[in-house]
């Protein structure tokens, strides 16, 4: 009997070791960007970039941007300047964040079930990508970008940025 009552407690032992995956979690080292950290995890670094988003840092990037667009973007972090380091207030060097990778990108999860990149549309610090499909993270994503939209925070506080954000999609497609 004893030997059932054994062989009963390994295989649920072996089952939820199988369904509960430890999360990754890397030791923040610096944040360079509002999307672009860089982690430890063991004895690596690895830089994150946030998924499904493009932020604002590679709007203004990008070599496709016209002056105008540079310039929109600019006055966006000269009338709040906090917005050029929402990233470095909210995360905290040598914290413990839960990190997945997907796309050759991160997903941060920042404030408890919040992502850094839901934070960043919710913000008007990112767009999300275009024909981004992740049902996963879809609907989320969506509402904090419209609820930036109905604020008109950041990216969407200038109508010059609009064209900017044409362009993206544009971009995009070739």
């Amino acid at each position: 009997m004893s030997k059932i009552i054994a062989l009963f407690f390994l295989q649920v032992f072996i089952l939820l070791d199988l369904h509960a995956k430890e999360p990754t979690l890397g030791i923040l080292q610096n944040v360079y960007t509002n999307s672009i950290q860089q982690f430890s995890l063991e004895n690596t670094n690895f830089y994150c970039q946030a998924y499904g988003v493009v932020s604002l840092e590679e709007i203004f990037n990008s070599k496709e941007r016209s002056d105008e667009c540079k310039e929109a973007i600019q006055k966006i972090y000269i009338q709040d300047p906090s917005l050029k380091y929402f990233s470095a207030r909210l995360l905290k060097k040598k914290q413990r964040y839960h990190v997945e990778f997907r796309e050759q990108r991160c997903i941060l999860y920042a404030k408890g079930q919040y992502t850094l990149s839901e934070l960043l549309l919710k913000n008007g610090l990112a767009l999300m990508k275009e024909n981004f499909a992740d049902k996963e993270f879809l609907y989320s994503f969506h509402k904090a970008q419209r609820t930036a939209q109905r604020q008109k925070k950041g990216i969407w506080s200038n109508s010059i940025v609009v064209e900017c954000i044409s362009s993206l999609d544009q971009e995009e497609e070739r």
